[in-house]
């Protein structure tokens, strides 16, 4: 005999501290709302999460300089950004992969 255990939904945003279905427009939108966390479970049952930290002002959006990566828990790569800049202009080539090859790994 199998057992299962009902239990209601919560969707992801009334965490936030307001009920997306219930709450008017108006009280729901907030001045900024940062993705601050991802999880998710990988095809072989790892559960990978990656935390996006020390959020700051950058031009008229918010950059996350600091990313961390986490397997079952675990702290894996740790990336730290700096010298973030808005409004450069790169040489449309430098988006052309032909240019560049494939990696030295790959052979």
């Amino acid at each position: 005999m199998v057992r299962t255990v009902a239990r209601p939904l919560v969707h992801p945003l009334m965490v936030l501290g307001f009920d997306v279905y219930a709450d008017p427009p108006e009280k729901t939108v907030a001045e900024n709302l940062l993705f601050v966390r991802l999880i998710q479970r990988a095809p072989n049952g790892n559960i990978n999460e990656t935390r996006f930290k020390r959020y700051e002002k950058l031009g008229a959006g918010w950059i996350a300089p600091e990313v961390s990566f986490f397997t079952n828990g675990q702290p894996g790569i740790a990336e730290e950004y700096a010298d973030l800049k808005v409004g450069m202009s790169f040489a449309p080539a430098l988006f052309e992969p032909a240019i560049f090859g494939p990696p030295a790994w790959v052979r």
